[in-house]
């Protein structure tokens, strides 16, 4: 075949051209810091990236749910603390007022007392998480106590009591519950702490030195009972805390795999781009010189 001065120039035109964009598109992958512009220049790549990215979304998912159900797991902790140091000083007023030394108008006195532990204790089964209330049970936007007040406080409880959990899901497949319900931890008009400090009132009120000594039976019952809850309360935080911490780890290791799926390796990039624009330095000059050649040179 022979070969004429306008397809060598042609020939010579289209290698430098691609060369160019050999080098154009280094310099992208540089300044983007990404190894490929479209699914298409590595499919095989691009499709593990964006498995990645979706298993990244439900990853953070799962720790804004772990974050939400840590912040109630919190509040129910400061919640029975707090109940716990009301059943203590109740049961240190049963203690004193059960004494040989206390009288009927120093229970009269303790009764105002424990009318106001009560009214405490209520409004820790009323705290609220946004716009529910923690120990609300299926009803979380329901009150799930009320008081009433007068000579003896008294309490009530919305429909059947605050009953009923919900889980949340905290992982692929794996799902808990944050929060008891408040008639696991204050109980109902029929028994548990509420109805326990009420009937202390109830007693003191009386006068009457045996019923009083009465109540604390009842009082330790229900402090073992909320001790049990704290407990079980803190191995839950716990559970939350270790599955964060899982997932966070989990998520630092895919999002390096798909930085190793799609960032440029910028060394590599940058002695590739230095090769390159040499070759094109020296296919320029080797082009220059063919592409200037005549027959005279060859008859000199």
């Amino acid at each position: 075949m022979r070969i004429t001065n306008n397809l060598a120039s042609t020939a010579a035109a289209n290698g430098l051209a691609a060369l160019r964009e050999q080098i154009a598109a280094t310099q992208r992958q540089i300044t983007s810091g990404k190894r490929f512009e479209t699914p298409s220049q590595d499919p095989v790549a691009s499709q593990q990236a964006l498995r990645n990215d979706r298993e990244s979304r439900a990853l953070a998912q799962y720790r804004r749910t772990i974050a939400a159900a840590r912040s109630r797991t919190d509040l129910e902790d400061n919640a029975l603390q707090n109940l716990t140091n009301l059943l203590t000083r109740a049961r240190e007023i049963a203690i004193q007022q059960g004494d040989d030394s206390a009288n009927a108008t120093s229970r009269q006195q303790a009764v105002t007392e424990v009318n106001g532990l009560l009214s405490e204790a209520v409004a820790l089964a009323t705290v609220r998480d946004g716009e529910e209330y923690v120990f609300g049970g299926q009803q979380s936007t329901t009150p799930p106590y009320t008081i009433t007040e007068g000579t003896i406080f008294t309490f009530s409880t919305t429909g059947g009591g605050p009953v009923g959990t919900r889980a949340v899901e905290i992982g692929a497949g794996e799902t808990m519950v944050p929060v008891h319900d408040g008639v696991s931890v204050f109980g109902t008009t029929s028994g548990g702490v509420l109805k326990t400090l009420q009937d202390l009132a109830t007693a003191l009120n009386t006068g009457d030195r045996a019923q009083v000594t009465s109540q604390l039976s009842g009082l330790t019952a229900a402090q073992v009972g909320l001790q049990q809850q704290v407990a079980d309360t803190g191995a839950r935080g716990s559970r939350l805390d270790i599955a964060d911490a899982n997932l966070s780890a989990f998520a630092t290791q895919l999002s390096a795999r798909t930085s190793a799926l799609r960032d440029v390796d910028m060394e590599a990039a940058t002695t590739e781009l230095v090769t390159r624009q040499t070759t094109y330095q020296a296919a320029m000059a080797a082009t220059s010189r063919v592409l200037t050649m005549s027959l005279t040179d060859y008859l000199k």
